[in-house]
């Protein structure tokens, strides 16, 4: 079994103020994961202004002896076997992706990744769709006091 990676991304110039527009799956699983998220933010590598954060929704596969849904009592948090071949892979996808989007050949996997993510010539490859168009969300703006009038 090898580790697939699929999903949305924004494009870097859509971004938000927090991680609350990134939403991370894990073998069907809504969790929360600083791993994953820190990847995310890894693949778009000085594309994104400091303090903003792309708007994602990731859907990982890992074989479930891989993994570890036990570490939080609402199964909201996993722990990886091997975290930093998923970080990789992450990271990686969200690269490729914003890189073949521009038209860029892609770059993904070498051979040395091949072996370590599992992955065979034929198997699951990264998928991502990287969205161009924002939707509107209401601004986060103060109140602007009321005009004194004379």
């Amino acid at each position: 079994d090898a580790v697939a990676v699929a999903g949305w991304a924004s494009s870097p110039r859509i971004t938000r103020s927090t991680s609350r527009g990134i939403y991370i799956y894990v073998n069907g699983r809504l969790v929360r994961d600083r791993v994953i998220r820190h990847a995310l933010v890894e693949g778009y590598r000085g594309r994104l202004m400091k303090g903003k954060f792309p708007v994602a929704v990731l859907f990982i596969k890992v074989p479930y002896d891989q993994v570890d849904v036990n570490v939080h009592p609402a199964k909201a948090e996993v722990r990886f076997k091997d975290s930093r071949s998923v970080f990789r892979m992450v990271s990686r996808s969200i690269e490729q992706a914003i890189l073949k989007e521009k038209g860029i050949k892609e770059i993904y996997p070498s051979e040395e990744e091949k072996r370590s993510f599992r992955i065979e010539e034929n198997g699951p490859a990264p998928r991502f769709k990287i969205l161009e168009k924002e939707e509107k969300e209401p601004a986060e703006t103060e109140p602007r006091p009321a005009k004194a009038e004379d």
